[in-house]
């Protein structure tokens, strides 16, 4: 048995594993590798996509790690070759019990009986002797399952990998220059100036097995230790168990002896123990549920990369190595918190010999270490050797290790002047000289203790002069959201350029926070973005963008006007793979972080590469991820290692200069330092993203000062990305996790309006830019001779004098809407899709064209259909005859569209028969006849010939469908009991008091109506239904459940949720923040309810 499990020098047992599809539990066909190292069938991850939202990426089904993969990039997921030779080993195992089928035809009756070495492909007889006799097959190596049976080399069983440009070619050789396995025509062709290699014979590639084997070896060195703190915490919490339950028998043992005084007393301490276990139990679950997240993760991702290492040869090592480096280094570059958050201890403390005048007093306390019972008392303290206002903190637990900090309006960390801890107090005393908004904390063996930080207003102290510049917390503006700004940029006009990536745009505000315009869009046009990041001036003032998803560099004016993109198109070996950051120097030079390949791109101002610098690694010069960059006035290149938790420092042409920085919280440690910047004085800011604030750096990397903390309150930051500085020396910070910037203490937030999507967004906008029209002009001063709206662009005419004034009389109907405005120039003014010209008194339209357009359009050779092909040119024609009010304007404009049909390959009859023509109507005495509208059945063919016909006549048809027998006289669907309906908003009462719980589920409300009952039964604390009952001892009601509504589409149920939650007036469950426009109908609805009932 033993030997048979063995083939080719691979144990079978070891693998089997692997070979099955977590997501449909059978064996894995065509294996997709996700960059976590987990494979799954091809098919059952595109299921599993297609469930996603358009805007969501794919996380993998079992770690639930990010793989920033979008649907349409699924093709794009390598191909497990490993796994595929493993599947073909299992398959040989396996066929004395179960024959394996023949790969070459398509008989299922036909059993391999060999396979062929060179083709990989399993032969059953009748294949076996056609492979021998056609010529080009005929020398192929052969071997009989028997023989690969007893096979003791695995080079028999691993399928020819062949090349995916010369599909027939095998990979042969090693290109060191491009890094990648070739084959023969490629070292003749492509590669011929390459330096390479026999794959077998690489020193490279061995070398970096060797890397992948080092890096295996320090991330398995986790898993012992993640087990065993795994096995720590699970001792924790079972003895946390037994210790409650011993508590409550002496807490009940004691009170025997007075049972008829202390039973209000029992009560209460058993609650108070409930709630000890119930604060430390879901933080040890919690912890040990993180811990085993993590395990998962380290032990997925090392089994994978042994049974490589192991197994897999060097063409399948070199398709695999660059998965598995990064995804290693990922892992060991993990911090795991392993030290327990909580511990188990809980006391019980009792003194039966008092009197029993003191008998409440006598029953004992709780004793415990844990966080959430430390009761704080900060109070001003005396004054002490002239200083005034002191602080102080009394903790009330004993035996604990507490620690208490208070940090200034800057960040920065005060120490204490007085520290005494005795008789289970401690005392600290600060003394802060000057106003402001300071943040106090306490912490508990280095947890920070529920409720703080807590913000502190110290005045009346006489202030002293700071250098550090402050920043506070900014969100978005007044019109536009913000969606994970990354970078951030300054204007030579003194604007705020902001990428805002989850939008998949840029948007520009002024100082103040005004939201002045935006530019792009979702998709790879010219133009559009895919998750933009960085962002740079030039010169000459345009801006530069870095597009990460779409591997491009583009280049747009000051206004948002495309102007070129670079990156993408270059040749080969100088593509750009995920740029993130990007700065340009004095000289007009753009560098570009190329994330993707760890290194930097130097380009010129036409987008041509001038030399790179940087590799994958962690010593002098090399880069683990990449983030920014930014060039100081002396030419000097600094670069945010955002894997090595360092920033390093270049000369002007890529020479390695210095570094500084650590993994590390105290002040000049860096956890992924993510954007820089320099100021006029070349000091060097970096965004400390998971560190949550910013330092600053002198100019050879010496710590100066930092600012900002953890949090979404003015001055705090939730990963701070890209970082700029305006020519006053004041710090713009893109605050990433709280979706807004932050700048000169000023907080920009929307605070009107309804979110983005709403389905009332539409009309509610309607409604309030008629109530600003209707008011505008009944009030305006000016004479306003024309005014045309769709929408929110206006056409106005007004004189030349007063446009400043009607400007401002706009602006000032609602503070929140603020109008932008464009004036004509030589007598033309754009509107929409028309060119409106000023000439003697009178206006005339053409149509208008932005400058970045092209004249390209569905390409009549394209695979479309011939209807949307026709549709094209009767859309466009007919747009001229709308627009154009002249004959020689609408003259023009067909020629301008013959040439462009031409021009894509549309011919002259093609154009001819689908060109647009304007219908006539009758008139009568220049009056002409009203429009009658009939309704027809519709009959297929003839009713559009009768539409033709009596169009003339002014008689519009409309068409009804014909209601067929069976639809009057049966109905073909039974309709569900309401409670086996799917997409259920419910309400469930409680027997004995007004409260009500209302929610949601995507399920049948019986289905959810089981769940509640066995967590109510469980005393499960995270259902609210089981919490209130535990609480109460109310009864629930649940056979008068019921559906208040029904949605299949989950954000519509969301929404319906948080409406009859606001309803009730006793919800058990939470409710959840409405727009405006909601809360207004709720508001009313209230009204009418307390009328009629007083009624």
């Amino acid at each position: 048995m033993a030997q048979s499990s063995i083939i080719a020098g691979v144990i079978v047992e070891d693998i089997s594993r692997h070979l099955n599809c977590r997501l449909c539990r059978r064996l894995i066909r065509t294996p997709k590798l996700l960059p976590c190292l987990h494979s799954f069938c091809q098919v059952c991850i595109q299921g599993f996509a297609e469930k996603l939202a358009p805007s969501e990426f794919l996380a993998c089904p079992l770690c639930e790690t990010d793989a920033k993969i979008s649907k349409e990039e699924l093709e794009d997921l390598p191909t497990n070759f490993f796994l595929d030779n493993m599947l073909d080993i299992a398959l040989i195992n396996s066929s004395d019990r179960e024959p394996v089928p023949c790969s070459n035809c398509d008989s299922l009756n036909s059993p391999a009986t060999s396979r062929c070495v060179d083709c990989g492909e399993f032969l059953c007889l009748n294949c076996y002797n056609v492979h021998k006799r056609i010529r080009q097959t005929k020398e192929h190596r052969i071997l009989t399952i028997s023989e690969l049976l007893a096979s003791k080399t695995g080079e028999d069983l691993h399928r020819p990998a062949f090349c995916r440009i010369h599909h027939s070619e095998p990979l042969k050789y090693y290109c060191e220059t491009c890094n990648e396995a070739v084959c023969r025509d490629c070292v003749l062709i492509e590669h011929r100036q390459h330096k390479y290699d026999y794959i077998k014979d690489s020193k490279k590639i061995q070398k970096q097995k060797a890397i992948m084997e080092n890096l295996f070896e320090e991330c398995s060195a986790n898993i012992p230790f993640l087990e065993k703190s795994i096995k720590e915490i699970q001792g924790i919490s079972d003895t946390l168990r037994g210790r409650l339950a011993a508590v409550k028998a002496e807490i009940r043992e004691a009170t025997l002896h007075q049972i008829k005084v202390l039973k209000e007393k029992e009560r209460k301490l058993l609650m108070e123990a409930d709630k000890i276990y119930n604060a430390k139990s879901p933080i040890l679950k919690r912890q040990k549920d993180q811990l085993q997240d993590e395990y998962t993760k380290f032990k997925t991702g090392c089994d994978f990369s042994e049974q490589v290492l192991k197994y897999a040869n060097e063409v399948e090592l070199l398709s695999l190595k660059t998965l598995i480096t990064e995804r290693l280094t990922e892992l060991n570059n993990t911090q795991l918190d392993c030290k327990p958050h909580e511990n188990s201890e809980l006391k019980y403390e009792v003194n039966t010999k008092e009197a029993e005048t003191v008998v409440a007093h006598s029953l004992g306390i709780l004793k415990t270490s844990g966080p959430h019972l430390v009761l704080e008392d900060i109070e001003e303290a005396p004054k002490m050797n002239g200083r005034t206002n002191g602080y102080s903190e009394e903790n009330a637990t004993r035996e604990v290790p507490l620690s208490v900090e208070l940090r200034d309006p800057n960040g920065v960390l005060l120490p204490p002047d007085t520290i005494h801890q005795a008789d289970g107090q401690s005392f600290s005393a600060y003394h802060p000289f000057f106003n402001g908004i300071f943040s106090f904390s306490v912490f508990i063996r280095g947890q920070v203790v529920e409720g703080f930080p807590q913000d502190i207003n110290i005045g009346d102290i006489r202030p002293r002069v700071r250098s550090a510049k402050r920043a506070i917390a900014g969100s978005g503006s007044k019109f536009g959201r913000l969606g994970d700004p990354q970078g951030v940029a300054v204007s030579q006009d003194g604007n705020v350029i902001v990428s805002d990536s989850r939008n998949h745009r840029l948007q520009v505000f002024d100082m103040d926070g005004n939201f002045r315009f935006l530019f792009g869009a979702p998709g790879s046009r010219d133009g559009h973005f895919q998750f933009p990041s960085g962002v740079a001036v030039t010169t000459e003032g345009d801006i530069v963008v870095a597009d990460t998803m779409n591997n491009r560099i583009q280049i747009f004016t000051k206004d948002g006007k495309f102007i070129k993109k670079f990156g993408k198109e270059t040749m080969e070996g100088e593509r750009l793979y995920q740029p993130y950051g990007v700065a340009v120097d004095n000289q007009g030079r753009i560098f570009v972080v190329d994330r993707g390949k760890a290194r930097v791109v130097v380009f010129n101002e036409k987008g041509q590469v001038l030399f790179t610098f940087g590799s994958l690694g962690d010593g002098r010069g090399q880069f683990n991820c990449p983030s920014a960059v930014a060039v100081n006035s002396k030419g000097h290149v600094i670069i945010t290692d955002f894997g090595n938790d360092r920033v390093q420092v270049f000369g002007s042409k890529g020479q390695f200069l210095f570094k500084f920085g650590k993994s590390g919280k105290a002040d000049g440690e860096l956890n992924w330092p993510t954007g820089v910047v320099t100021d006029a004085d070349d000091h060097i800011i970096v965004s400390d993203s998971y560190n949550h604030r910013i330092q600053m750096f002198n100019e050879d990397g010496s710590f100066m000062t930092r600012f900002g903390s953890e949090g979404s309150k003015r001055g705090q930051f939730k990963r701070p990305e890209g970082v700029a500085v305006t020519k006053q020396g004041n710090i713009i910070v893109a605050d990433w996790g709280n979706d807004r910037i932050q700048y000169n203490g000023k907080h920009y937030k929307q605070l009107h309006g309804t979110a983005m999507g709403s389905p009332v967004s539409v009309v509610i906008a309607e409604i309030v830019m008629q109530n600003i029209e209707e008011r505008a002009l009944s009030t305006c001063r000016q004479t306003i001779p024309l005014w045309l709206r769709y929408v929110d662009d206006t056409f106005t005419a007004v004189r030349h004098d007063e446009i400043d004034a009607f400007h401002n009389h706009l602006n000032e109907q609602n503070t929140d809407i603020q109008f932008t405005r464009e004036v004509e120039e030589n007598g033309k003014l754009p509107f929409l899709d028309c060119l409106v010209s000023h000439n003697d008194n009178s206006l005339r339209t053409t149509v208008y064209r932005k400058p970045t357009h092209t004249d390209r359009l569905l390409d009549e050779s394209s695979y479309n259909p011939t209807s949307h092909k026709a549709t094209t040119i009767r859309t466009l024609t007919r747009r001229a005859q709308l627009v154009c009010d002249s004959t020689d304007s609408l003259s023009d404009e067909n020629k301008y569209l013959h040439r462009v049909f031409t021009k894509n390959n549309y011919n002259n009859d093609f154009i001819r028969r689908n060109t647009h023509r304007p219908t006539t109507t009758t008139e009568t005495n220049d009056t002409a006849t009203p429009t009658t509208t009939a309704t027809i059945p519709y009959i297929k063919g003839m009713s559009e010939n009768i539409s033709r016909i009596l169009l003339p006549f002014n008689i519009r048809v409309a068409h009804k469908p014909i209601t067929t027998l069976r639809q009057l006289l049966t109905n073909v669907k039974d309709k569900d009991e309401p409670r086996n309906r799917q997409g259920t908003i419910y309400k469930i009462n409680c027997s004995d008091c007004q409260a009500s719980y209302i929610g949601e589920t995507g399920r049948n409300l019986t289905t959810r109506l089981t769940e509640h009952r066995r967590a109510t039964r469980k005393g499960d604390v995270s259902n609210h239904i089981a919490e209130h009952h535990r609480l109460t001892n109310h009864n629930i009601d649940w056979d008068s459940a019921q559906c208040l509504t029904y949605s299949t589409d989950y954000f519509q149920r969301l929404t319906l949720e948080s409406w009859f939650t606001n309803l009730e007036q006793t919800p058990l469950n939470r409710c959840q923040q409405l727009p405006a426009p909601y809360k207004r109908l709720i508001h009313d609805i209230n009204i009418t309810n307390d009328r009629k009932r007083t009624t």
